[in-house]
């Protein structure tokens, strides 16, 4: 898998926890972590993040051991050290919702 052994991606360690959150805050805060990403998620499939208080999804171009890599989708709301159509990393717990397949978010 090469996309993950590369480097040329955002790792995002300042997105969101939505363990955490769903945890700590109601199921609608984050009503589908994923806890096993073999099985949750695919590539092509589209995830949920947050970071700097935007939530916005990311289209699946490599799942890892313990983390994706995915294509930022728009639109954006707010600043990001990253762009729509850059490539980011996000560890499993950061995954708020997954759209199989990414049919409502292409």
């Amino acid at each position: 898998n090469m996309s993950c052994k590369d480097k040329d991606y955002y790792k995002c360690d300042d997105c969101v926890n939505a363990w955490d959150l769903s945890r700590n805050y109601s199921c609608n805060e984050s009503p589908n972590p994923v806890t096993d990403l073999e099985r949750e998620v695919e590539i092509g499939d589209c995830v949920e993040v947050n970071q700097n208080g935007d939530r916005f999804w990311i289209q699946v171009i490599d799942v890892c051991v313990c983390f994706i890599i995915g294509i930022v989708l728009a639109p954006l709301h707010f600043p990001h050290p990253f762009a729509v159509g850059d490539k980011i990393r996000v560890e499993i717990y950061h995954i708020y919702n997954v759209d199989k397949g990414c049919k409502n978010h292409s």
